[in-house]
């Protein structure tokens, strides 16, 4: 039953391609362009070395890509886009130019984050290790998620290490700073 189903669906997909390859000009309905594209991905700003995933669904086929460490997404047709520092509007409007030289008239692109990088945090913490990223996280959200402070933690230090432009850069934090995906936190130990 579910073979004749499979071959029903994939019949059905055949005929209605060929429909479009036979209309005029190739595209669907009301001069609609037959491939619309979208574009879904992993990660909010893109920075050199962090990994994403992205998402083109094109009727009915659905898609993943994933942002290589040279900060570029490979696409079909289109080849690899720079995806390095670029906001999820920039991207999206990155996709629409290279898909509208010569590949679809109108093209639609969204992108979506489908997942962060985790963020990391050792010390004087209670479950040190590798936690899920989530918006909006501070560092006392994060200390929480593992577990709190031990009884050796100088609560009122922080240290955060985190990526600029290739470079690892530590910051003096405080439980109100920001978390970005793969920072590393480092809870110190109170002498007294």
């Amino acid at each position: 039953m579910e073979r004749l189903a499979r071959a029903h669906a994939r019949r059905s997909r055949l005929l209605s391609d060929r429909r479009l390859r036979q209309r005029p000009g190739g595209g669907a309905r009301d001069g609609a362009p037959a491939v619309r594209g979208r574009v879904f991905q992993r990660l909010s700003a893109w920075r050199r070395g962090q990994a994403a995933r992205h998402r083109v669904r094109r009727k009915p086929v659905v898609r993943e890509f994933t942002v290589s460490d040279s900060g570029q997404v490979a696409l079909p047709l289109i080849g690899n886009v720079e995806a390095t520092d670029a906001t999820i509007g920039e991207f999206e409007k990155r996709v629409s130019d290279r898909l509208r030289q010569g590949y679809v008239k109108e093209p639609r692109v969204s992108v979506q984050i489908l997942n962060y990088r985790p963020f990391y945090i050792y010390g004087e913490v209670a479950n040190p290790g590798e936690y899920p990223f989530t918006v909006g996280l501070h560092a006392l959200k994060a200390i929480a998620t593992a577990g709190g402070y031990t009884y050796r933690a100088n609560s009122k230090k922080l240290f955060i290490t985190r990526g600029k432009d290739g470079k690892k850069v530590e910051v003096k934090a405080s439980q109100d700073t920001l978390i970005f995906p793969g920072d590393t936190i480092q809870v110190p130990e109170r002498y007294f």
